[in-house]
């Protein structure tokens, strides 16, 4: 049982949204158990980044906190999606799309694998 939560996407310059981001999930979820920064391009400076949270003891089926990151979403244009690692199943909300969540078999994600 684990799940990544997976915020997207950051520019460089928006360290503020990025501690903004990070005191937002510790204060409905927690502490992860790893967060990580991971870059589209690591040769690129002026790439976009990924901010990810990791819990080892949290599940799709009990993760309670829905409707606290569809507003979070909404309110800083970020894209947010959640990654069972059990299941292989994400749930993403995409702020400039649908209004709801999507949950999608997704497979086994090597690069959230590779970052916790």
């Amino acid at each position: 049982m684990a799940i990544t939560i997976d915020f997207n996407i950051f520019w460089p310059g928006q360290e503020d949204l990025e501690t903004q981001c990070t005191e937002f999930i510790e204060g409905i979820v927690g502490t992860p158990d790893k967060a990580t920064i991971v870059n589209e391009d690591e040769s690129d400076s002026e790439a976009g980044y990924s901010l990810l949270f990791y819990y080892k003891d949290l599940s799709l089926n009990d993760f309670s906190f829905w409707d606290e990151l569809y507003d979070y979403a909404n309110e800083t244009e970020l894209y947010v999606l959640v990654y069972d690692h059990e299941t292989h199943i994400r749930k993403g909300y995409w702020y400039d799309e649908d209004a709801e969540w999507i949950e999608q078999e997704v497979g086994e994600q090597d690069s959230y694998l590779s970052n916790i």
